[in-house]
């Protein structure tokens, strides 16, 4: 915890990744996984090899079994550091709840 009365350092500061840097970062990482991944889209999505579909807004990721985004719902998660094994883990508990 930082007080007034000491000097704060630069080292000490987390440094987060964005929405946005995660998006695309986790977009390469599926693709590299044999998911089927549409980028440069107003709303880039992953298309998971077997199952459903994933699509990446600003600062949430959606979930959904069809093609479209109207039957899709949040997946309530922070994108952010997470690693590709983790969404794919959060995206599978997900799915079985669409």
């Amino acid at each position: 915890m930082f007080s007034r009365h000491q000097p704060w350092h630069e080292k000490d500061i987390l440094i987060m990744e964005t929405y946005k840097a995660s998006h695309v970062r986790l977009l390469q990482e599926l693709k590299a996984k044999g998911w089927t991944v549409k980028e440069g889209l107003k709303i880039p999505y992953a298309v998971h090899p077997e199952a459903y579909r994933v699509w990446f807004k600003k600062e949430a990721v959606y979930i959904s079994m069809s093609t479209n985004f109207g039957d899709a719902r949040s997946m309530w998660i922070d994108s952010r550091g997470m690693t590709v094994e983790q969404f794919i883990s959060h995206a599978e508990r997900w799915a079985k709840l669409c």
